[in-house]
């Protein structure tokens, strides 16, 4: 014959797995909205630096230059700039036309910042970030590309008006 505490075992230690399942799961769910806020901040400040930086240089005599450090980090594809004119209605000073700082994560999502400069502004840029075989296409129609990691680089207003970005050598 068996005891009132042997009768209720089996159902306690179901109702204890149940409850275990469902800690892991929503912990498991909370570290990984952690880890993407964490990656969309570290992101959008890396974009909002590059497109900061760009605007001061615009905005200087020929012959200004800035010096910026860039930390794409490894949950993002990259920072891509582009000449587009379908991204810029908000932009202030240029609404028809400009540049934007677009990222893209690896999950698929994405984001633009603009970059305030005069459409008719030209950006060269000499970093090769070895991303010509990237399984993401949006890398090969851009002006400049970053992707995942990091970049000490030097933009730098010509005489003609061009802004040139180019790697800092130590």
């Amino acid at each position: 014959m068996l005891k009132k505490g042997q009768e209720s075992a089996p159902f306690e230690l179901l109702i204890g797995v149940i409850i275990m399942i469902a800690v892991v799961t929503l912990g498991t769910l909370i570290i990984n909205s952690m880890n993407e806020f964490s990656c969309n901040s570290q992101i959008q400040k890396a974009t909002l630096n590059l497109s900061n930086t760009l605007l001061e240089v615009e905005r200087g005599a020929p012959g200004t230059i800035r010096d910026v450090k860039i930390h794409v980090p490894p949950c993002a594809a990259g920072i891509y700039l582009y000449h587009n004119p379908e991204n810029c209605n908000n932009c202030i000073r240029h609404p028809g036309k400009c540049w934007t700082a677009n990222y893209l994560l690896n999950n698929g999502n994405s984001g633009l910042t603009c970059v305030d400069i005069p459409e008719n502004s030209i950006i060269e840029s000499e970093i090769d970030t070895g991303r010509e075989n990237d399984s993401f296409p949006i890398s090969l129609n851009s002006d400049a590309s970053f992707g995942s990691g990091n970049y000490w680089i030097k933009i730098e207003k010509m005489p003609s008006g061009k802004l040139e970005i180019k790697k800092v050598t130590t």
